[in-house]
Formats: structure tokens, C-alpha cells, sequence
């Protein structure tokens, strides 16, 4: 529909008389709503890294602790395989179709991922049967979430203000951080309030309940969610071969921003969904502690996201990524050394925060950043398959490598160097996107 249409224009005129409290009251109110599914999406997956432990005996029962672990988070990890599917099926049809309903369905297969984790019967009532059904409920998460962020990220920065897109598309990983922050305080407020054998038994099941029951709220509010001006302003709209053709064209752009996520999605999976199990595990910390100190990194990424997104919006976005960049390569792994050599409740806090001010700054510039660099006409496809990619190889199996780079090392900070690792990715990725090495080309029409 164009933009120029009368009903688009019926639509626009009372947004674009409005006065000024009303515009930045309705402005809230979008990103509120268009946060919210993120913020139950990301809750539930954090959900899975937080009690793995309980989620392995549950449903992967084994002789081996350490074999039961790796099954879970192996099955957390399959999850992230499906995203590159969904970016593309589900980014097409929202490129096509538009941002609000794109967004709507894509809540609803992440309903149905969650609802199946959540009831699931364990192994010992139902046997093979039971690690089989919370596959598929990862999978279809997975699926969902490959266009979730791309969808939110890039409908943050259509309705942005001039000038403020880096502010405005920082909420969609702050949102993330406010489900952190709950998934880690309902999980603090069960080990204060029920058994351990309580907790291990069904306990563990709670939280999911709750994230089901706020769903039908939040699917709700999502619905009300109004197209954004950009979209409509598009006079046309490419087909699912032209978006292909766009995408291949485009490949080596999509890869280096691929490479620009890795860090922030190794740096979110290993500070955020890894931290329970390395506090209780790795540091023999108890697991209040581990999720008193999982709340703190919740509560310092939320301060940090947004106010180096509006940072970047005043001295750019590379500044800012190549400094945290080389930051993370040259001490993400000495910092997780110092804090084996010297492990306490305080020092997991001290370390975990830095960990947290590197990912905040990086990501608060680099989700916006990819909102640019990719071609409008494929914006949200183009988006949510550099970041599937970027998640799936690399952030979702960030638990599983970091536990198994633990036990074939015996190097208990050895997760130190996969952050390092990802960081001189991501700093590759700087410099070629901002030096103009790769940048946008131009699909041949057919």
C-alpha cells in the first residue's frame, strides 16, 4: 500500500497532528508492546539454561552428571539450528505481509514451544517420549525466535526519532535483560521458599507455568501493535524469489553481519543462561548465589543497552564496537582466570559486571548497525539470518562448548577463550563493514 493511499493517509494524519506528550506517550506504548513478546520469548530460554541441572535429571536421566548436562544443553542448542529456517520463512512473510503480523505469529509458535517444555511429563512417566516432546518444543522456539529479534529490532528502528535509532533499538535487548532479571528473581525466591528436593522434583516447573500464563496477555497487547510508517511508505513489496535473489546477492553483507553478532550473542549466552551452572558446577557456588549474581549481570546489561545505543547515536556505532571488541579478545580470559584462581560470591560479581559493561556497550551500537547495513527491501529477512546464523554456530552452543572445553582441558576458564575468540570475530566484522570492504549490492531484477 502506498503511502500516498487515502487510507494510509486517514491512518498517519491524527499520529502526525498529534501534540508532542501524546506522540512520545504513543511512542512508549509501541515499544512496550512490541518488547513484550520478546521479553517472554527470552524469558523461557533463559529459563532452560537456568535450571538445566534440574531439566537433565528430569529428562535425560544418565549414570553421568556430566553426560545428562551435555544432553540438555545439547538439546538447548537444537533449538538454535532451527533459527536460520525461520529467519527466512517467517523474515520473508513479515518483509511481505508486515511488521504487526509477522510479529503476531511468530508469538504464537513460541507459545506452543513453551507450553510443551512446560508440561511435559519426565522420562520416568513417560520414557522416551519425554526428551522427544521438549526437542520439539525447542525446536519450535527455535524456529520463532529466528525472526523475533530481527522482527523487533528492525520495527524499533522504523518508528524511531531522528536521530535516536540506536536508543530506540537498544529496548529490544533490554527487554531480554527485564527477563532475566524475573527468570533469575523467581529462581532466587524458590530456593528461598521451597526444599531442595522439592525444587528437583517439580518444582523447577514453575516459572515455565507463570511464563505460559502471562502469554495469553501479552499476545493480547501484541495484537494492538499499529504497521510502521516505513513499511507503508514502500510502494511495493518483493516477493519471496526476489527476496532470495536479494539475499544471495547480498551474501558476503549478511555474512560479515553474521560475524559482527557473534560476540554479542557468545557474550549474552555465557554472562546470562551459562552463568547458574558455571557459579554451581565450576566455582562451587551455591544457587542462590549463582542467581544472585545472574540478576546483577540482568540488572547492569538493562543500565548499559540503552545508554550506549544513545551513545552511538552521538559518536557512531564503530567507535564503540571496535573498543569493546578488543576490550573482550584481550580479557575475557584472564578475568575468568583470576576468578578460578580466586572464587567467591564478590569476585563471580566483580568479573561477571566487566563481562557485562563489554557486552552492554558492543551490543547497544551493533543491533543497530545491523538494522542499517542491510537493504530495506530485506531488512528484517536480512537481519534475523545474520543473527540466526551468528546464534546458531556460535551463541547457542556456548553452554554446550563451554562445558565440554572445561572437562577436555581441564582448564576451568577455558570458556574465557571461546569469548575471546568470538570477539576477534566480531572485531574482523568492524573493520570490514565500516572500512567499506563489503557493503550493499544491488540485486539484478528478472
Amino acid at each position: 500500500m502506498s503511502l500516498h493511499s487515502p487510507a494510509t493517509a486517514a491512518r498517519l494524519a491524527p499520529a502526525a497532528s498529534a501534540p508532542a506528550p501524546a506522540r512520545r506517550h504513543s511512542r512508549l506504548s509501541a515499544v512496550i508492546r512490541v518488547t513484550s513478546g520478546n521479553f517472554i520469548e527470552m524469558y523461557d530460554f533463559f529459563l532452560f539454561g537456568f535450571y538445566a541441572t534440574y531439566i537433565a535429571a528430569a529428562f535425560f536421566p544418565s549414570t553421568s552428571e556430566y553426560a545428562a548436562l551435555m544432553m540438555t544443553f545439547a538439546t538447548f542448542g537444537a533449538g538454535f539450528f532451527m533459527r536460520p529456517l525461520g529467519a527466512i520463512l517467517l523474515g520473508s512473510y513479515i518483509d511481505r505481509i508486515g511488521r504487526r503480523k509477522g510479529l503476531v505469529l511468530t508469538l504464537a509458535i513460541m507459545a506452543s514451544g513453551t507450553a510443551l517444555i512446560a508440561f511435559v511429563p519426565g522420562y520416568a512417566t513417560i520414557g522416551l517420549l519425554a526428551p522427544l516432546l521438549v526437542l520439539i518444543g525447542r525446536l519450535l522456539q527455535g524456529f520463532s525466535a529466528g525472526v523475533e529479534l530481527g522482527g523487533v529490532s528492525v520495527y524499533l528502528s522504523e518508528m524511531a526519532t531522528p536521530g535516536n535509532k540506536g536508543f530506540y533499538v537498544s529496548w529490544q535487548s533490554a527487554s531480554q535483560q527485564l527477563a532475566v532479571i524475573c527468570a533469575a528473581a523467581l529462581g532466587y525466591l524458590l530456593n528461598q521458599n521451597l526444599p531442595k528436593d522439592i525444587i528437583a522434583d517439580w518444582g523447577w516447573r514453575i516459572p515455565f507455568f507463570i511464563g505460559c500464563s502471562i502469554i495469553p496477555v501479552v499476545f493480547y497487547i501484541r495484537k494492538s501493535l499499529q504497521e510502521t510508517e516505513a513499511y507503508l511508505a514502500q510502494k511495493s513489496h518483493p516477493t519471496f524469489r526476489q527476496m532470495m535473489r536479494t539475499i544471495v546477492t547480498n551474501w558476503p553483507l549478511v555474512t560479515a553481519g553474521a560475524m559482527l553478532i557473534v560476540l554479542t550473542t557468545v557474550a549474552f549466552y555465557l554472562i546470562t543462561v551459562y552463568t547458574p551452572t558455571f557459579g554451581k558446577s565450576v566455582l562451587k557456588l551455591s544457587t542462590k548465589e549463582s542467581l544472585l549474581v545472574t540478576l546483577c549481570v540482568g540488572v547492569s546489561n538493562f543500565f548499559w543497552l540503552p545508554v550506549m545505543g544513545a551513545l552511538s547515536d552521538r559518536i557512531g556505532r564503530w567507535p564503540i564496537m571496535a573498543a569493546c571488541a578488543a576490550l573482550t579478545a584481550l580479557t575475557a580470559y584472564p578475568a575468568l582466570s583470576w576468578l578460578i584462581a580466586h572464587p567467591s560470591f564478590g569476585n563471580m560479581v566483580m568479573v561477571e559486571l566487566w563481562l557485562s559493561f563489554l557486552y552492554g556497550a558492543y551490543n547497544g551500537a551493533t543491533i543497530v548497525a545491523l538494522t542499517e547495513i542491510i537493504p530495506v527491501q530485506i531488512r528484517t529477512t536480512g537481519f534475523s539470518l545474520a543473527y540466526s546464523l551468528a546464534t546458531a554456530l556460535f551463541g547457542g552452543m556456548t553452554p554446550l562448548l563451554s562445558t565440554w572445553l572445561i572437562e577436555a582441558t581441564g582448564d576451568k576458564a577455558a570458556p574465557g577463550y571461546w569469548m575471546a575468540g568470538a570477539a576477534m570475530i566480531s572485531l574482523i566484522a568492524t573493520f570490514l563493514v565500516y572500512r567499506g570492504i563489503v557493503k550493499e549490492r544491488v540485486a539484478v531484477p528478472r
